[in-house]
């Protein structure tokens, strides 16, 4: 049981911490993004710098912005989601795992619309899960499970949309599959190709699938901001974190402030990084660090604006082909602003990727601030605990008519009912 009064004691002793002020360190990040958006050298600059940090490339100029139209009527969106339920450690006998598919498909038109909500489960054994075996790794851990249940949400996406003929298909979450990049060689080259093989079958028939990711915490444009104020003229982080030995920056008063400013043998002035006076040997790009997107976003983006598309250099994009490279945009919808992934050889037309933007807009409006499909599919998806329980009486059932058992540890029986 939660011990209310030790929380609340806890919470207020750090409540300091929990909500920092980044005033000064946002207002540093907007001036400068003014900067570097007017800098028609800059895209060179980021180009020839080495970063250690995620830096996107990007097509137009860095401040452009395009005005979505929100109206729109007649058009097929298809979502889906996916949950699972993964193998139980506490349970023996059953030799197995569900994943279950959820999907939502919604046609507009002029005189009404028709919707579509189903969920197919679907039961693996463990030794059944994967087509080709995966050596040394255990075939029911979660995160394999969280892969296949990844391959099973666009195969499911791919057959319905082409089953449909449906105008747009939209996934909860990336399209650039980041998570890969951690796993060991095999299993990231085997569920890579897996995913690229469905997507390449949308890029055949010229489907369009997007990626839609609210509250993003992605910082790619914050590290372009960290270009920018990198006092050299072509940023070289590794070679930067031997000279200075990653010394920590240090705010300092406003005594210290205008000395600093006087000091010859300073590494940069102040006015280079506007104001916020840093130690001596510091990195500027630093005072960023705690930023996100969306936080500068907010300040140039308008409501029912859409920025660039811009395309990203995560090391997992180079198994891509050139056609399927990801891409992003940002769209401020109003309640908040959401980033939309899709891929080249969408964004190399600007209707459809505009396209993207208004059905985006329409969808999170009919939502009342989450599109629609996405949260149906949701709900057709997700396995409530009851739905868990469900599923194990039904191995406990099947497994006496085939005079077997699950044995359930004491763990597990506890779980299910503790006495006093």
């Amino acid at each position: 049981m939660l011990d209310k009064n030790k929380l609340y004691l806890q919470i207020k002793k750090n409540a300091q911490k929990l909500f920092s002020d980044f005033t000064q360190e946002f207002d540093l990040a907007k001036k400068k993004w003014q900067e570097i958006s007017c800098d028609i050298n800059f895209k060179n600059k980021v180009e020839f710098s080495h970063a250690s940090f995620l830096t996107p490339t990007w097509l137009g100029n860095l401040n452009d912005k395009f005005k979505i139209d929100n109206k729109i009527f007649n058009y097929s969106i298809l979502s889906v989601d996916g949950s699972q339920v993964y193998p139980d450690r506490n349970i023996s006998g059953a030799n197995c795992c569900l994943i279950n598919i959820g999907s939502c498909l919604i046609k507009y038109n002029n005189t009404g619309s028709s919707v579509k909500i189903g969920s197919e489960p679907l039961l693996f054994l463990l030794d059944d899960l994967f087509e080709h075996a995966i050596p040394s790794k255990d075939p029911g851990s979660s995160d394999l499970v969280d892969l296949k249940r990844e391959e099973l949400e666009l195969l499911n996406l791919l057959n319905i949309t082409l089953e449909q003929n449906i105008d747009i298909a939209f996934v909860d979450g990336t399209v650039i599959f980041w998570f890969l990049e951690s796993k060991p060689e095999e299993v990231k080259n085997l569920f890579l190709n897996l995913y690229l093989n469905i997507l390449q079958k949308f890029y055949d028939q010229k489907k369009i699938i997007a990626g839609f990711i609210s509250f993003p915490k992605s910082k790619e444009l914050i590290n372009l901001i960290k270009i920018g104020l990198c006092k050299y003229d072509y940023a070289d982080c590794i070679a930067c974190y031997k000279i200075y030995n990653n010394k920590a920056f240090d705010k300092v008063d406003s005594t210290t402030q205008q000395a600093a400013a006087l000091t010859t043998n300073a590494p940069f002035a102040l006015s280079e990084v506007e104001g916020v006076a840093i130690s001596k040997n510091a990195q500027p790009c630093m005072l960023v660090d705690n930023l996100i997107d969306t936080k500068i976003l907010r300040n140039f983006l308008n409501i029912n604006e859409r920025t660039t598309v811009f395309f990203s250099n995560s090391k997992i994009v180079d198994s891509y082909p050139d056609y399927l490279k990801p891409c992003f945009f940002y769209l401020n919808a109003g309640v908040e602003i959401v980033r939309i992934e899709t891929f080249k050889y969408i964004a190399q037309d600007e209707k459809l990727i505009n396209l993207i933007a208004s059905v985006a807009l329409d969808q999170i409006n009919k939502g009342l601030g989450y599109p629609v499909t996405l949260a149906q599919a949701h709900e057709a998806a997700v396995v409530k605990g009851p739905d868990r329980e469900f599923f194990y009486n039904l191995l406990q059932k099947e497994a006496l008519d085939q005079s077997r058992r699950l044995i359930y540890s004491q763990k597990s029986i506890k779980k299910r009912g503790t006495g006093v």
